[in-house]
């Protein structure tokens, strides 16, 4: 599958004149494959990610006031 985008932008500079311009792309996508067989054990890839613990800010991080 083959998709063409094209993204027009339009912006004013600090001193007031307009800027403007064109980008074009084109995105293509392999075509389907055969669905992969189904295994008994989930792989790594579907595993939650583990949780962090212990997400405080450290006190080196933290602005002290004068």
């Amino acid at each position: 599958m083959q998709v063409n985008h094209r993204i027009a932008w339009l912006v004013v500079s600090f001193d007031g004149h307009p800027i403007q311009g064109e980008i074009t792309f084109t995105v293509t996508t392999p075509p389907p494959s055969a669905a992969p067989a189904l295994t008994s054990s989930p792989s790594e890839a579907h595993r939650p990610p583990r949780q962090r613990r212990n997400l405080r800010p450290s006190n080196r991080l933290r602005r002290r006031r004068p």
